[in-house]
């Protein structure tokens, strides 16, 4: 029999499993409030999380779809993310929480999970499981967690960081192949206080899973930026108030990265780096807009419309204006096209009829004859940049400049 003191705690499974028959009205169903905690994320790789203490966040995992366990997978074609909370405060505690994840159930399925880890963190605790069925399988691209402690001592109620739930999360035998997003419900997700008041969290952090591909680089502060470029570019990967140093636009005549100059170049030696984040490096941009070593500080502009055709600088693989369709600051069949008319581009070196450098996007040969080639092409046709949120060029958005 529970304690009457633990009374409270039936009550708040009565709300959360409310929280389930009103997922689909639209309603926010958990309110923000002060003391929640700081966080509510998806971590993609478990390691250094327990029950009571998180590791560094992982926001992408990759699986080879292939019937073996290889890539990024804890199990054959799946991975074991954790569901984390961080910094609930102990003033305002948890018996309780929900969070709901939102993700393609045509190609992902949540096959497994384990719970029992923060919410149990404390002696004397009773977990009473709502969670969706798993495997996940009705079709409405949504798995709900919920969990409560009905334990009789009021004493359990648990604050501070750890891992809600381990999630097991595998792609499906005709998974296709790309990124897919794992998100948190905004109107499902938060802790139950003790008295039975819903927290939402200050941040979801959601995460994404590579199906047959790499995961793409992270941009934490969501400048269209790399991390890794950034930090070698002279921005602050953590701050979006900080990028490399840009010469275009709005960009133009102020300090981008939060120093004292105006417009100056970007560090030294770092040719591999992506420092505008287009999709191209310093090398590419500075091999095709040669003399110009500015390529990498402006991601945008008109493409080459006449001879020379290295100017103006911007985008290296937009190598079309206008046409049917539009092909201005885009990437379409039209920059495609280029290379192979008016004037055939394709399969030319140095001193051969036809040989542009400004075609020549992935320096060198890459093995072939030619210096122009099709790793070129291929690459226009299939890049996917930093400032297009790793969304393909190809046919996909504009640039954002």
């Amino acid at each position: 029999m529970l304690s009457v003191m633990r009374v409270p705690a039936l009550v708040a499974v009565v709300a959360l499993l409310c929280l389930v028959s009103e997922a689909n009205t639209g309603r926010t169903v958990v309110a923000s409030h002060s003391g929640s905690a700081s966080a509510i994320s998806v971590d993609m790789d478990p390691a250094g999380n327990t029950a009571t203490a998180l590791g560094g966040r992982q926001a992408c995992a990759s699986i080879i779809r292939n019937g073996a366990q290889d890539a990024d997978e804890d199990v054959v074609d799946g991975v074991t993310a954790d569901v984390t909370i961080t910094s609930l405060p102990a003033s305002d505690p948890a018996i309780g929480y929900a969070y709901g994840l939102l993700y393609d159930e045509t190609n992902l399925s949540v096959v497994a999970y384990e719970g029992d880890l923060f919410l149990a963190s404390l002696p004397g605790s009773q977990i009473f499981h709502a969670s969706d069925d798993v495997p996940d399988a009705d079709g409405a691209n949504t798995w709900l967690a919920v969990e409560i402690d009905v334990g009789p001592n009021p004493d359990t109620s648990e604050s501070g960081s750890g891992a809600l739930q381990h999630v097991t999360i595998g792609a499906d035998s005709a998974a296709a192949s790309g990124v897919y997003d794992i998100i948190l419900d905004p109107e499902n997700s938060g802790s139950i206080n003790p008295e039975n008041h819903g927290r939402a969290p200050d941040t979801l952090e959601n995460a994404r899973l590579a199906v047959n591909i790499a995961c793409p680089p992270t941009d934490t502060d969501g400048d269209k930026v790399y991390d890794i470029d950034e930090a070698q570019c002279g921005g602050d990967p953590y701050s979006a108030a900080s990028r490399p140093e840009r010469i275009d636009g709005v960009y133009a005549n102020v300090s981008d990265d939060g120093d004292s100059q105006i417009d100056e170049a970007l560090p030294a030696n770092i040719p591999m780096a992506d420092c505008d984040g287009d999709g191209f490096t310093g090398t590419a941009e500075d091999f095709v807009y040669s003399p110009s070593t500015q390529g990498d500080q402006d991601p945008c502009g008109a493409a080459p419309a006449a001879a020379p055709f290295n100017a103006p600088i911007g985008w290296p693989a937009d190598l079309k204006t206008g046409g049917i369709p539009d092909s201005t600051n885009k990437i379409n069949v039209g920059d495609i096209v280029t290379f192979l008319a008016p004037v055939r581009r394709l399969d030319t070196s140095p001193g051969d009829p036809g040989y542009d450098v400004r075609w020549d996007v992935v320096p060198g040969n890459s093995g072939q004859a030619k210096e122009i080639n099709s790793v070129d092409y291929y690459y226009v046709a299939n890049f996917a940049p930093a400032m297009l949120g790793s969304v393909r060029a190809f046919n996909g958005p504009p640039c954002p400049w």
